[in-house]
Formats: C-alpha cells, structure tokens, sequence
C-alpha cells in the first residue's frame, strides 16, 4: 500500500500533507527543517479533537479557496494552508528533490509531464492485515498477506517502517 502525491499538491488531505511533511523533512535543511517541525506540531495540535467529517469541510475549503464561517476552523486552514504552501515550496527545491530521488525508500516519477512522489502507506497495510486474522473463543487465527510489489523503494520503505 502507498500514497501517490502529485508534487503541485491538488487537493491534499491533512492527514496526507502531514504524512508527506514527515516523509520529507530528512532530506530538508536546518532551516526548512524547523519551520517543518513547528507547522507539523501546529496542526496536529489544531486537529486533535476535530471529528472527520469537520476536516472534510476543512479541506473542501482550502480546495475551492473559500473562508469558513466557524473562527477555530478558519484558523485550521489557515495553518493547513500555510504547510501545503511549505510542501509545494520544498518540493520545488532542486536540492530536495535531488535527495528525495537518491533516497531508497521514496520513489519519485514524473508521468504525462507531471511529477509523482510515492511513499509508503503502512497504516492502511496493517489495517488490511488485521482484516485477515480473526479473534474468537480459542484465540487468535493467523492471516496471510500477499504483496504484489509495482515499486521496489516503496516496498523497501514499507518494510523499513515496519521494523
């Protein structure tokens, strides 16, 4: 399992630009760095209590560029807005996509013109996982996942992040 993000960021999650944020922060400088660190600690802090469907709306408004009418909401997309800005301008950064293109775990391709950064998505796979393994009376059954491998650094990185 992976995430696929186009380098413009059309559309971007929370959850997803903060997991890109993590991704990318290694092959970024001291400077980048901090401002990394510090937009990643604001909206983790801003979302906490946020229920999902609140963040759609959240997300919804940075897509289509409109405010939103509750003040503490405003505020998250301000701060969202703020760490997709961040990610587009690191991402235009030649040096960090040099590093991010030598890096083992994180693949990135352009395709029709446009470039892609791949990373692996190891919630989604131990999630899968669990869906294979059953508790009952006797304990726990085993499950069997197969992989089916499109992405050699991917399938790297996915591994690494499991250990």
């Amino acid at each position: 399992s992976k995430f696929r993000f186009s380098i413009d960021l059309e559309r971007p999650t929370i959850y997803r630009a903060l997991g890109l944020l993590t991704e990318v922060m290694d092959f970024l400088n001291d400077e980048q760095r901090r401002e990394a660190e510090k937009l990643h600690a604001r909206l983790r802090r801003l979302i906490r209590n946020i229920p999902q469907f609140e963040l759609l709306k959240i997300e919804e408004a940075l897509a289509e560029g409109l405010p939103i009418d509750n003040s503490f909401h405003n505020h998250v997309l301000n701060v969202f807005r703020e760490l997709v800005e961040f990610l587009r301008k690191v991402l235009r950064d030649e040096e960090v996509l040099r590093k991010l293109a030598e890096d083992p775990f994180i693949s990135l391709k352009e395709e029709g013109g446009k470039w892609y950064i791949e990373i692996p998505d190891v919630r989604t796979y131990i999630q899968a996982t669990g869906r294979t393994s059953r508790l009952f009376a006797g304990g726990i059954t085993k499950g069997l996942s197969v992989l089916i491998v499109d992405n050699e650094k991917v399938f790297n990185g996915l591994v690494r992040q499991m250990r």
